[in-house]
């Protein structure tokens, strides 16, 4: 995790398979499960880490493989410290 000047990074690396180039677009779509999927799931999990970090002023993003070490993937997102500040309102959130 890191503090920046209005928001905060947080990113998280795995050693995992990776995602494959034509998955990685799509990997926050709802129900989207991949391509080489050997678990149980809907597909919503990413799709609604998006929706909530979208929904306190932030982005998400996905990189694989993981540019640090080659293997893996890595997800960013970022929080804005100060919502009402973000969405341009004034007063408590």
């Amino acid at each position: 995790m890191a503090e920046e000047d209005d928001h905060i990074l947080v990113q998280v690396i795995d050693s995992g398979i990776g995602i494959s180039p034509e998955g990685l677009p799509r990997i926050f779509d709802d129900f989207y499960r991949g391509v080489r999927v050997d678990s149980t799931g809907a597909g919503l999990e990413l799709s609604i880490a998006r929706k909530i970090v979208e929904a306190h002023g932030g982005r998400i993003w996905a990189e694989s493989p993981c540019p640090e070490s080659g293997i893996g993937s890595k997800f960013t997102f970022t929080l804005a410290k100060n919502l009402a500040t973000t969405q341009g309102e004034k007063g408590e959130v």
